[in-house]
């Protein structure tokens, strides 16, 4: 696990294995990884402890501010009595200790010292061993005072280290780490040295059903693939876990940039820290922590407490030295636009092809609608049609020649049938005929340029067939009756009836 808010970003790692450690007595042997799978906070810092069942002590000497004792806890515990215990002091004063704790683990911090004065300090550990209780020592973890050469150190940045750059999509974790779900969740980072291990968290959740993958490169070289594979869920989340190592390169700068590349329902990326060998702290190296990324989820816990075991929830990975040639990634990208570029062609076609069809339909419509009978039909300019607010009268009958003569005759007889009268005299609007064709053929038309197509004697015998009709006149009368074609069913009250108009209802569409 990473440092608390409190302490700097990059930090010196010495490993229990330096020379710079000064073991006192004899009683100390070493380990190799016997512990590793031990707890649930990761394996040792590569996996090496120096181990004493006495009472025993060793020392170090570093320039800096602030300084960090860590190792595997693994205590015992007879009424009351903790076995073994751990005194520290720096410069011969003091500092404090953890408290005792039952959790078998890893990484655990011992003791540690913060705001210390800029110089030289000298670091001792002393170790009190009661029932043959194995005492474990890691590794110290100390900020460097700005003239420590750091040519052949190893270097831990925390990932709230302002030198990452991180995209979209990344959120906290346990308040030290940060986690992406996101596929093309990326985050870049230059440093100083010859190689780059990355550290994350492994969570045990829903989401980790599925393995996933990432990958990095170094100063846009080859593409090298990384697993993250799930753990079982119910599990505890398992801190300080390498997720991948890169090669071993030309001491200098370089560019890591590294991006996830699964889905929701895979398991995460999660960065903890690096660990950086033969590195520099730069420039950027500070004794105070900055925010976390942009996208962070503000109601996240702001620090972790190191005594308290790790709860259940969800990631993560394991390295993988496969490379990826960039071809592959490249001709993935082309084939997938490719295929986006034929499937908007498509819609595109087929919307033209839906809208010419409609244009076809509509041109259909028009062209049949002078086949529909409007039921508001008005008719042009006749001199023989008067027109009355709120009522058309579509004929008018010639006054009659002869005042014997009962049935009136008319100039153009054919529009009577615009009404629906058949030959019975009913009114039925399924033979209404605007034209007037039908009785133009029976009755016979009186032509403005011409005589007449039959006699008046056939005219008035053709009419008087039709006496049911509404339009029967049964006697003469010098005024002349009107036909009012109402165009609703609305009732009409005029102010004087007028008993020479016959009304007619309107006339609808047959339905």
């Amino acid at each position: 696990m990473s440092s608390p808010d409190l302490q700097p970003t990059r930090l010196i790692i010495v490993d229990d294995t330096d020379p710079g450690i000064v073991y006192h007595d004899d009683g100390w042997f070493r380990d190799q990884g016997s512990h590793d799978g031990d707890g649930l906070w990761g394996p040792a810092f590569q996996s090496t402890l120096h181990g004493t069942i006495f009472n025993s002590s060793f020392s170090f000497s570093f320039s800096g501010t602030y300084v960090q004792v860590l190792g595997f806890n693994q205590i015992r515990s007879d009424s009351g009595i903790v076995d073994p215990t751990v005194e520290c002091t720096i410069d011969d004063i003091p500092v404090v200790s953890s408290a005792p704790s039952a959790l078998v683990a890893n990484n655990w911090p011992f003791c540690g010292k913060e705001g210390l004065s800029d110089g030289i300090h000298n670091l001792t550990v002393r170790v009190t061993v009661t029932n043959r209780q194995t005492f474990w020592f890691d590794a110290i973890r100390y900020h460097p005072s700005a003239d420590v050469p750091l040519d052949d150190k190893t270097i831990l940045v925390d990932s709230k280290d302002p030198a990452f750059q991180w995209g979209d999509f990344w959120r906290p974790l346990d308040g030290f780490a940060n986690m992406s779900i996101e596929e093309s969740a990326f985050v870049r980072f230059e440093f100083y040295g010859v190689s780059l291990s990355w550290y994350g968290v492994r969570v045990a959740s829903a989401l980790s059903r599925d393995a996933s993958t990432g990958f990095y490169d170094l100063d846009n070289g080859t593409l090298v693939a990384f697993s993250l594979k799930p753990i079982p869920a119910g599990s505890q989340r398992s801190y300080n876990q390498k997720i991948f190592e890169t090669s071993v390169y030309p001491q200098g700068k370089h560019e890591l940039f590294a991006v996830y590349a699964g889905i929701r329902d895979q398991s995460p990326l999660t960065l903890d820290y690096v660990v950086i060998k033969n590195g520099s702290t730069s420039t950027n190296s500070t004794v105070t922590t900055v925010t976390a990324p942009s996208t962070a989820d503000p109601t996240a816990p702001s620090t972790a407490d190191p005594t308290a075991p790790p709860s259940s929830d969800i990631l993560v990975s394991e390295s993988s030295g496969k490379s990826v040639d960039a071809g592959v990634i490249v001709g993935s990208v082309v084939g997938t636009l490719s295929f986006v570029a034929v499937f908007l062609l498509s819609i595109w076609f087929l919307r033209r092809r839906s809208q010419r069809r409609l244009q076809q339909q509509k041109e259909a419509a028009l062209a049949n609608q002078a086949n529909i009978v409007d039921p508001w039909f008005q008719p042009g300019p006749n001199p023989d049609i008067e027109w009355i607010p709120e009522m058309q009268i579509l004929l008018r009958p010639e006054s009659p020649s002869n005042t014997s003569d009962k049935s009136p005759s008319f100039k153009y007889r054919p529009l009577i049938n615009a009404f629906g009268i058949s030959e019975d005299g009913a009114y039925d609007p399924r033979i209404s005929l605007v034209d007037g064709s039908q009785y133009a053929n029976q009755f016979g038309r009186t032509s403005e340029q011409g005589g007449s197509s039959t006699s008046s004697a056939r005219r008035d015998q053709e009419f008087a067939k039709h006496s049911k009709s509404p339009l029967r006149y049964d006697s003469p009368s010098p005024t002349p009756s009107r036909l009012v074609l109402h165009t609703d069913s609305g009732v009409r009250l005029s102010a004087q009836p007028d008993q020479n108009v016959v009304e007619i209802p309107p006339v609808y569409t047959p339905g």
